[in-house]
């Protein structure tokens, strides 16, 4: 179905032109210091009611949250050539994101891709993360690939996801899914 705009959705424009779309989840109280920068998965996703429902306990904890629809994504502006989809790109907007936030430090929740993106920004403004929390950002091996085999202390209490990606890749790659794959891939449509 086509993509419907969320009620109070509000625009930041960035000086690449582009038109950035965002919902403010405002503290209940006196707010926290550092506002939580709410980054989605994708690339492609979008933020949904369901992903503000989500975040709004936050907010009984004092915390504004933004989370913000990426450059091609839900109600913000596409591109008109994809190869200028990129990581740099997006952590580009984020940086400036970040600065219209006027915040000297911000949060960053990372969903999936956004762990990607929050890691990419924080690796190059670690001054201005307060915290970072990941979810879903797949694997993240160390450069010594030996200790990728080490297994963590008990005390972390690290459980296995209840689902995973390769579940719902696995339910999501059909039959009908490869054709229409390979008719894309053929035909580029």
């Amino acid at each position: 179905s086509p993509y419907q705009e969320i009620p109070n959705t509000q625009y930041w424009n960035l000086a690449s032109g582009t038109k950035i779309a965002y919902h403010r989840l405002s503290a209940q109280g006196a707010a926290k210091n550092y506002p939580i920068l709410y980054i989605h998965g994708g690339p492609g996703g979008a933020i949904s009611d369901g992903t503000l429902s989500m975040l709004k306990p936050l907010t009984e904890e004092a915390f504004t949250i933004y989370a913000y629809d990426q450059i091609g994504s839900g109600s913000s502006t596409r591109l008109e050539n994809i190869e200028e989809y990129t990581a740099a790109r997006h952590c580009s907007d984020l940086e400036e994101i970040v600065k219209k936030l006027e915040a000297e430090k911000v949060i960053l929740i990372g969903q999936s891709w956004g762990s990607v993106l929050a890691i990419l920004f924080a690796a190059k403004n670690p001054d201005r993360v307060a915290k970072i929390v990941l979810t879903g950002p797949g694997p993240i091996f160390p450069l010594n690939r030996s200790l990728a085999k080490l297994s963590p202390p008990d005390c972390l209490n690290i459980q296995e996801p209840i689902f995973s990606n390769q579940q719902a890749n696995k339910a999501v790659y059909t039959l009908r899914e490869k054709c229409i794959d390979t008719y894309a891939y053929i035909f580029g449509k």
